[in-house]
């Protein structure tokens, strides 16, 4: 007899692609149904094509991470991480997409009640995994470098994006924006600075320097004349862990 515990790969993604399919009609219904404050029939973009939109960018992560290697419980550690990566991803670009949207045409192609269910709490668990991965590694004395690299490059390639529409955008939300003072380019200038100095578990200045700011952009975020998604705060706790860890494992070795 057969492994029951065991699925074809087609059978694990069919299977993750209904559960995301209902989470997303769950978030419509909270939005339109239960809350009453949102008319699908006056939404820029109909509610189909949305929900093609996130089932392909879900789709896109699942291949990306593979989590859909074949067997139904999501039984370790490894495949733990994989699942939670691929939800904060799905996070991650829905948030930039509507970004994108609303800076150049001043409309949300996503329905915010998708993005209230979606993103903070892919945001949060990747924020209690890079926590974890973090306490581990600095039990372990590890540097876990690779996590630095994947995080601040993905930081400062949005970081990249919000500068040019600060630069080049005419919309009047656009400037300023001080999201930049988490999310900029200089996270990736200074990225083989940062992998070369956590690599050989020596302390980083500009990983000190951003820390500083997190800090500071965290203490004063209710005096900050901008009004910031709730998932920014996660975000900002998940660069901060990062910075945290460099100084204290170069602390340990010394």
């Amino acid at each position: 007899m057969k492994n029951i515990s065991y699925l074809p790969r087609w059978g694990v993604l069919l299977l993750d692609l209904l559960l995301c399919s209902f989470a997303f009609w769950v978030s419509v219904w909270v939005g339109s149904g239960f809350l009453h404050y949102i008319d699908i029939s006056l939404q820029p973009v109909h509610i189909g094509m949305q929900y093609l939109i996130v089932m392909t960018v879900q789709l896109l992560t699942f291949w990306a991470y593979s989590t859909y290697s074949g067997i139904l419980r999501y039984s370790t550690f490894i495949d733990t991480i994989k699942v939670l990566l691929a939800n904060a991803t799905v996070g991650l670009v829905l948030v930039l997409f509507n970004w994108i949207m609303d800076y150049t045409t001043g409309q949300h192609p996503i329905l915010n009640t998708v993005l209230a269910i979606y993103v903070p709490v892919s945001f949060l668990l990747l924020f209690i995994l890079v926590a974890a991965l973090t306490a581990w590694g600095i039990k372990q004395g590890r540097s876990l470098w690779g996590l630095d690299l994947l995080l601040f490059f993905v930081a400062g390639v949005a970081g990249c994006i919000i500068a040019f529409m600060v630069l080049f955008s005419e919309h009047p939300a656009v400037s300023p924006n001080y999201l930049l003072l988490l999310l900029h380019p200089l996270h990736l200038i200074f990225l083989y600075h940062i992998v070369k100095r956590v690599k050989k578990l020596q302390r980083s200045v500009y990983l000190g320097a951003n820390m500083v700011v997190i800090l500071l952009f965290l203490a004063f975020w209710a005096l900050i004349p901008q009004k910031f998604p709730i998932e920014i705060v996660p975000l900002a706790l998940i660069l901060l862990v990062r910075c945290i860890s460099n100084i204290v494992l170069s602390y340990r070795k010394a």
